[in-house]
């Protein structure tokens, strides 16, 4: 009895392990969280600029100035053999840093890259970012 309740905690462990490993637990994936949209007052000449905030900071060595690209995962489908192949991770935008804090930074967007067809053309919550060299920025 004590044999089966020990086999069944340690399976319960290993599953809990392989959960909490496959979800991204202690991924370092840093993300858009919020994406924050001011009202236009009727200024016609100037839209009003959206504002990024993303889930990468001063601690990952992120400071104002510095560039993000902004890409979305797309999953694919394999029609011969009829299942799920694999997620691309397609560059969607850039975006330039325009206040940094410890864990979070807010940026605003530099421009939209060309690329497959992602669905929403625009930064979105839970888009994967990355930083890169203002040399590669063009």
């Amino acid at each position: 009895m004590f044999r089966g309740f020990f086999r069944l905690l340690v399976a319960g462990w290993t599953l809990s392990v392989f959960f909490v490993s496959s979800w991204g637990g202690a991924s370092p994936d840093f993300r858009v969280y919020s994406v924050y949209h001011p009202l236009d007052l009727g200024e016609t000449r100037v839209a009003p600029e959206k504002e990024y905030y993303v889930s990468m900071g001063q601690a990952q060595g992120l400071k104002s100035g510095d560039f993000l690209e902004i890409s979305r995962r797309l999953p694919t489908y394999d029609l011969q053999e009829q299942r799920f192949y694999r997620d691309l991770l397609i560059p969607i935008a850039l975006l330039e840093v325009i206040h940094v804090e410890p864990h979070a930074s807010v940026a605003h967007l530099k421009k939209m890259l060309r690329g497959p067809q992602v669905g929403v053309q625009a930064v979105m919550v839970g888009d994967q970012v990355r930083r890169v060299e203002a040399s590669s920025v063009q």
